[in-house]
């Protein structure tokens, strides 16, 4: 069974980095990511972009162009 972690990612760098550790330590590897970015935060953007290769695979980015509340990312 696939799992999917949906998440919306903000400008809290620092949270985003440690996030993005603790799934490369993810020991079921089946599963997809899908991060919702609420402003084009090119920071953000590089640090996807550095992930290994096989777990940026699994990685979508979801632009969000309105700024909301974190709950009402991920609708």
């Amino acid at each position: 069974m696939k799992i999917s972690i949906i998440t919306p990612v903000y400008r809290e760098r620092k949270q985003f980095d440690k996030f993005l550790k603790d799934i490369q330590k993810q020991t079921n590897k089946n599963f997809e990511l899908v991060l919702i970015i609420d402003t084009n935060n090119e920071k953000n953007l590089e640090a996807i972009d550095k992930l290994p290769k096989n777990l940026k695979k699994k990685v979508k980015v979801v632009f969000n162009s309105k700024r909301t509340t974190r709950s009402q990312a991920i609708d």
